[in-house]
């Protein structure tokens, strides 16, 4: 995946709900959070990650989408790769 299908995907096919979601079960006192603020949070915090997104498509020049493209290939690369290593693990406990 590029760097533009990424940030189409954060900004218009739920991918700004699963990012945040990943973030907040880091975020220390997540899980004692009341479910309405859970949800009240999830729903801003997916919305910025989505209008972020849409802001980096629309003022971000294409040329310095370009520049960081190999950057974000490699990074993105290792991510799915320590996640799929880990679920292997997982499975096999």
């Amino acid at each position: 995946m590029e760097i533009n299908d990424f940030l189409v995907w954060l900004m218009s096919s739920g991918g700004a709900i699963i990012a945040f979601s990943w973030i907040a079960e880091w975020v220390p006192g997540w899980q004692l959070l009341q479910s309405h603020l859970k949800e009240l949070y999830s729903f801003l915090g997916s919305a910025a990650i989505a209008l972020v997104s849409w802001a980096v498509l629309t003022f971000v020049p294409a040329d310095v989408l370009a520049a960081i493209a190999q950057p974000f290939a490699m990074v993105s690369g290792v991510f799915v790769l320590i996640y799929l290593k880990d679920s292997f693990h997982n499975v096999t406990k």
